[in-house]
C-alpha cells in the first residue's frame, strides 16, 4: 500500500512538474494563431481599403480581423505570464532537490523537454540511472504553497 502510495505520488509530482512544457506548448499554439490571424488580415487589407460609408459584409471584415489579432495578442500575453509564472514554480521546486545529478534530470526533463535517452545521452549515463535519478529526484522534491500540498496529497 505505501509502495502504490510513494508511485501515486511520483506520478502527481512528475504531472506538476510538466505543468511548465504544457503552458508553454500552449504559448506556442497561440503564437502561431497570432500568426495567422496576422497573415489573413494581411489578405483583407491587400483586398483593398475598406470604402466609407459602404455597408455589407465586407466593409467589416478588416475591423472584425483586427479585433481578432488585439484578442489574440491578449491572450498570448497572458499565457506568457503564466508560462513565466508556471516556470519560476518548477525551477524553485527543482532547486529544492539537494543532489546535482538529479536537479540535472528534472531540468533536462520538464525545462528541456529532453526524453529519458537523451538525457541519458547529454549526462553520459545509461539510461536505467536515468530512471532511478528521477525516481529519487521526485521523492525529493518539496513545495511551497500549501495549495501544491493538497494537490500531492490527494489520492
Amino acid at each position: 500500500m505505501e509502495k502504490e502510495t510513494s508511485a501515486a505520488l511520483r506520478r502527481q509530482k512528475s504531472a506538476w512538474l510538466g505543468r511548465y512544457r504544457a503552458a508553454l506548448r500552449r504559448q506556442e499554439l497561440l503564437a502561431q494563431e497570432l500568426a495567422e490571424l496576422r497573415a489573413g488580415a494581411e489578405h483583407v487589407g491587400a483586398a483593398g481599403p475598406a470604402v466609407p460609408g459602404r455597408t455589407g459584409p465586407d466593409a467589416a471584415r478588416l475591423p472584425r480581423a483586427v479585433e481578432r489579432i488585439v484578442a489574440a495578442e491578449e491572450a498570448l500575453e497572458a499565457q506568457i505570464a503564466a508560462c513565466l509564472q508556471c516556470r519560476a514554480e518548477v525551477v524553485s521546486a527543482i532547486s529544492g532537490v539537494g543532489h546535482a545529478q538529479r536537479q540535472e534530470v528534472l531540468r533536462r526533463r520538464y525545462l528541456l523537454g529532453q526524453t529519458f535517452a537523451e538525457i541519458a545521452d547529454a549526462m553520459g549515463l545509461v539510461e536505467r540511472r536515468i530512471f532511478q535519478l528521477h525516481r529519487q529526484a521526485l521523492e525529493q522534491i518539496s513545495v511551497n504553497t500549501a495549495k501544491d500540498e493538497a494537490e500531492f496529497s490527494k489520492e
